[in-house]
């Protein structure tokens, strides 16, 4: 008999309240959850592909395979194969020593939350820093930025509660994230009470058509765009002075270096009318509380780190963050903390420490940056990386420059990947286990808990609805098997999100004789909470603790401030003025996001399939008549690295010499598809080389100059 179970998503940071119904251990209907008292009834199409995965559709690896003697997969038991990885890397470990092994973390493993503290703990026993992950790809700018400006420890306030709203480099009702669930229907409601809001995007989005003000700006010229904001704000005088005072240094050091950014720089640059850009500025400063929201699209674009310090100073200069007497309406449930507004001082732990041994760099929040990856596979030496687990991700798809890429993956001597898919990565893999889908295990969303912009505290706790495939396995499972088969002891310890395992208390200790009860970990995470264990299990929709009142507290002034104007920031100011257009590729290339996909997953769910057989370059129309271009013609695009070819499609909302398409899609070996008919994959117009941040080795992904010229047809007609 089929039978209705609250839980809640896997697929992003929203965990959105599902219903989902099943019967004799198939997934038959995923809605919902109105009764759910955080998401309230929203969800997106991707919870239904995820349910499509469940059965048996869009890609599912069903049983665990390895790479036979000709090269080709051959299916295997799970732990069997974890027994011979294990063997394997115990001898890689004994010839070559801890730095010869790492685990990349992509955003699969993110959404299983339980399973992130047991790679942490594998990885510290085994003796290696080399834990790598999605964050450092598209968003460790925002870190870079905190850590070489501070940060102050009352974070920043909901954005329900501010008066003027700037999102930056998202598209929230497409992606589904910042800066609220159901970000549309907030939108709306706090417009409606006054709420201004500020969009930068240089597409028109689906999110932007909502904005009381939306600065259109070329792509990749956010440093030009947010050095103007910075600049015309302090010309006028509109920064926050007295939380400046309390909070804030370099403000002069700052004020000299953005100087040539004027309104008419900033104009002709960057596109954005310099009467534009005052209004903006001007909503911005004066209408009260407010607050900068930043997305991937600003962190994957040429100078991120210094893009993303500018906005961050910009939000910084408007008081932009909780003061002393705030209520802070969410702060934790399962790891609790109290708010005051103490200002830490800042850090570079990328020089010193433990650094990369194939570039100049080092670990960033207990992180080797995932841009370094190739590097530390291919260079030689004692440290070269030889062995790499693969948990829930896809490197290869993810970091671009497939030539440099794929060699790097197959120069490895042992790649695992654990996964639900045979995904690019994958492909390459000499064993991939077979992971257990959302439905078919135990979590609690403990990494996202205590997030500014849910207006309560929540807990929530899902148990597995249907039974596994048999073979497939809980990835708790394969970390424990592992550490077993290579006679290590694990110790779960409480790790947040982007946090060292060694930075975190002594924690459970794990007998390696008797298979762990992922359910065991979940209970030890409400050890201690504010939330019963046995309550949240009994309440499958989730509770509402009633939580005494917290406000933000003030700490004693040290004298520590935020240092708005480092003296790297102030050089790369004055170089970013030296950048130039490039006359041999006129149109700027922007990544986007579409509603069916998030990065390369979900390509091969049905809705997606429905809707794009490939991933379109899409165009301005009036761009596409002067290139006498229609719609499905096929063209080329190249950068300097590397060229794609694609269908074009006309969309008003691209500004005139802007390319704009989905990444993640395509192949990142052409031998699985030359002539591109399933998607162009961004990345081959990528460099891991050149156009490479130097502190995270963030590549540049979005806002690079490309050219375009039309594809002769062949007798097959236009991919």
């Amino acid at each position: 008999m089929a039978t209705t179970h609250q839980t809640f998503c896997r697929n992003c940071t929203h965990s959105c309240g599902l219903l989902v119904t099943v019967e004799a251990d198939r997934v038959l209907d995923v809605k919902p959850d109105r009764d759910h008292p955080i998401t309230e009834g929203y969800f997106c199409i991707k919870a239904l592909a995820n349910a499509e995965l469940h059965g048996g559709g869009g890609g599912r690896l069903a049983h665990s395979v390895r790479r036979g003697a000709d090269g080709s997969f051959e299916a295997v038991e799970a732990f069997a194969a974890i027994a011979e990885a294990g063997d394997r890397l115990r001898a890689i470990l004994d010839e070559h020593g801890p730095r010869s092994v790492g685990i990349y973390m992509g955003t699969g493993g993110y959404f299983n939350s339980l399973v992130q503290p047991l790679a942490k703990a594998w990885l510290h026993e085994v003796g290696s820093p080399n834990f790598f992950t999605s964050s450092t790809v598209d968003q460790s700018a925002g870190w870079v930025a905190m850590m070489r400006m501070g940060f102050v420890a009352s974070g920043k306030p909901n954005p329900a509660e501010v008066d003027a709203l700037m999102i930056v480099g998202a598209n929230p009702l497409v992606s589904h994230w910042l800066p609220a669930f159901n970000p549309s229907k907030r939108l709306r409601e706090w417009g409606k009470r006054g709420q201004k809001t500020i969009i930068v995007d240089p597409r028109r989005s689906e999110t932007a058509r909502m904005a009381d003000i939306h600065l259109q700006l070329t792509p990749g010229e956010d440093v030009t765009l947010f050095a103007g904001m910075v600049r015309l704000l302090l010309e006028r005088g509109w920064e926050d002075r007295a939380f400046c005072e309390r909070y804030v240094g370099g403000t002069e050091a700052l004020r000299r270096a953005v100087e040539p950014y004027s309104p008419g720089y900033v104009e002709e640059r960057a596109g954005v009318p310099r009467d534009l850009l005052e209004e903006a500025v001007r909503v911005f400063a004066t209408s009260g509380r407010s607050l900068v929201i930043t997305g991937t699209g600003i962190c994957m674009g040429p100078r991120s780190n210094l893009a993303m310090h500018l906005a961050t100073a910009l939000n910084v200069l408007c008081g932009g963050l909780r003061r002393p007497g705030d209520l802070v309406d969410n702060p934790g449930v399962m790891m609790p903390r109290r708010f005051t507004d103490a200002v830490v001082a800042p850090q570079r732990p990328w020089a010193s420490g433990i650094q990369c041994h194939g570039v100049p760099t080092g670990r960033i929040y207990g992180e080797i940056p995932t841009g370094a990856l190739p590097d530390e596979i291919l260079t030689p030496g004692p440290d070269k990386l030889r062995a790499l687990i693969v948990l829930g991700g896809n490197p290869v798809k993810a970091l671009g420059q497939p030539a440099k890429t794929l060699r790097a993956f197959r120069d490895l001597d042992l790649l695992v990947s654990v996964d639900v898919r045979l995904n690019d990565t994958a492909r390459l893999a000499d064993y991939v286990i077979a992971a257990a889908l959302p439905f078919e295990r135990h979590d609690v969303p403990y990494i996202f808990d205590g997030l500014s912009w849910a207006s309560k505290p929540f807990a929530q706790y899902a148990a597995p609805l249907v039974a596994p495939p048999p073979g497939v396995i809980d990835e708790t499972l394969f970390f424990w098997a592992l550490a077993r088969r290579m006679s290590l002891s694990l110790e779960y310890r409480r790790i947040g999100l982007s946090m060292a395992y060694e930075d975190a208390p002594p924690g459970l200790a794990l007998d390696m004789k008797s298979p762990p009860d992922p359910e065991r970990f979940a209970r030890w995470w409400l050890d201690g909470s504010t939330v019963d264990f046995d309550a949240l299990k009994a309440a499958p929709g989730g509770i509402v603790p009633d939580l005494p009142e917290q406000r933000v507290e003030p700490a004693p002034d040290d004298g520590t401030r935020l240092d708005l104007c480092p003296a790297d920031v102030a050089e790369e100011l004055a170089a970013a003025l030296a950048d130039r257009r490039d006359p041999a590729r006129p149109y700027r290339l922007a990544t986007r996001r579409l509603l069916e996909t998030m990065n390369s997953a979900y390509r091969d769910s049905a809705s997606a399939a429905r809707r794009w057989a490939t991933n379109p370059a899409f165009m301005n129309p009036d761009d596409m008549a002067d290139e006498a271009l229609s719609n499905g013609d096929r063209i080329e695009v190249a950068s300097r690295h590397g060229a794609l070819t694609a269908r074009v499609q006309a969309d008003k909302g691209v500004r005139r010499g802007m390319i704009a398409m989905a990444h993640c899609w395509g192949e990142a070996d052409a031998v699985h598809d030359p002539q591109q008919r399933r998607g162009a994959f961004t990345g081959r117009l990528v460099s891991l080389d050149e156009d490479i941040e130097p502190i995270n080795r963030m590549p540049i992904q979005t806002g690079f100059p490309v050219s375009i010229e039309r594809c002769a047809k062949t007798a097959a007609g236009p991919a």
